[in-house]
């Protein structure tokens, strides 16, 4: 018989009344939108330095494969069909803004930030303010 040590010190928080969550008072009395902007400000502090390089590989091959509705149904047909959505999105998006660096790459981008946002609100119904605003922290800046 294997004997597991007891860890439900863990589960007990000093700040918090119940004792089982995670909560930092400072966090949970700060608007929501304050704390969605900390993690989308990191993100757009990352990207930023990055977007002025030239497009990469897998750029080159999304922005070539969503120039026309042809190229699209020929690359689903033949090699691949799991980012069929995200070409889609890309091809009306060159549509309406263009396919320079600046305008392709902000696609990506947007889809972040919204990412994030949806995130930080499902995380903040799951749990608490505290633990959606770390979570989302963990999310920004996973590579």
């Amino acid at each position: 018989m294997i004997i597991l040590p007891d860890h439900s010190f863990l589960k007990k928080n000093p700040f918090s009344p119940e004792g089982n969550s995670f909560v930092v008072p400072f966090i949970e009395n700060k608007n929501s939108l304050l704390l969605i902007c900390i993690p989308i400000g990191i993100l757009l502090a990352m990207t930023i330095p990055i977007s002025n390089r030239s497009y990469w590989d897998d750029e080159i091959f999304s922005i070539i494969t969503s120039k026309s509705w042809r190229s699209m149904t020929d690359v689903f047909r033949k090699y691949e069909n799991n980012m069929a959505f995200y070409y889609v999105i890309l091809f009306l998006w060159m549509k309406l803004f263009g396919d320079g660096e600046l305008a392709t790459r902000l696609l990506s981008i947007c889809i972040s930030i919204f990412s994030i946002y949806f995130f930080f609100k499902l995380a903040c119904k799951i749990f608490n303010k505290t633990t959606a605003f770390f979570a989302t922290l963990l999310l920004v800046c996973n590579p």
